[in-house]
């Protein structure tokens, strides 16, 4: 007789027990669904940052690019001048 009378409590608690292993499970997919999320803003992120990255690196090496070219120029001249000076000091002296 005690035994029936437990009954509905038992089952309330096995239900409650399965209730509780479902929210569990529940809220270990949102945490896992959450830090995926989360990684996933961060790796766009770090795609965004990359992209403003290479896109300065190729200007500074389109810049630079020119700067070569003038600093051969650059160069070429300082080597006739320093050409010119040896032969105008050799002749003096």
């Amino acid at each position: 007789m005690a035994e029936v009378a437990f009954r509905p409590a038992r089952q309330l608690s096995e239900y409650k027990g399965k209730g509780a292993s479902a929210s569990r499970e529940s809220l270990k997919d949102l945490k896992k669904k959450s830090k995926t999320c989360f990684l996933r803003q961060e790796l766009e992120r770090n795609i965004a940052l990359c992209s403003q990255k290479l896109l300065r690196a190729e200007k500074l090496i389109s810049g630079l690019g020119g700067e070569r070219s003038r600093w051969t120029q650059v160069s070429n001249k300082a080597q006739k001048f320093t050409g010119r000076y040896a032969i105008g000091k050799r002749s003096l002296e």
